[in-house]
């Protein structure tokens, strides 16, 4: 999953085919190594509307399930407020603090895996 700040500066076509590059090799990763373990982004048990805090920074935020895809492109715009998910840990985060360790692929504090923070899916 890659985000991208509509609010902050453009980002340059080389940062943007760095990004890309970046999701093509986390993809193909995950085709040749197929977890057993739990995927956390998809069972969950949570619904639309549920209320629940963020791990780090405790602030409340609203379930929004989005359709499960392999990829997902979205801005902090549509994101705000709605939890993400750890994929390997299950850690519910907030967009900023998902965004902390590197600005434009949300990262778990916990896990320090680049890009393994998705939405929460259905």
């Amino acid at each position: 999953m890659a985000w991208f700040n509509r609010r902050k500066k453009r980002t340059s076509a080389e940062e943007m085919r760095e990004v890309i590059d970046d999701v093509v090799r986390d993809l193909a990763e995950d085709d040749r190594v197929q977890s057993k373990g739990p995927r956390f982004w998809l069972d969950h048990g949570f619904v639309n509307g549920d209320r629940v805090e963020c791990a780090v920074c405790d602030k409340p935020l609203v379930v929004r399930l989005v359709k499960y895809s392999r990829v997902i492109l979205a801005t902090t715009d549509t994101q705000t407020g709605s939890p993400l998910i750890c994929g390997d840990c299950g850690r519910l985060l907030c967009l900023d603090c998902a965004l902390r360790l590197h600005p434009h692929r949300p990262s778990c504090d916990r896990c320090r895996r680049v890009g393994g923070v998705t939405s929460l899916m259905k």
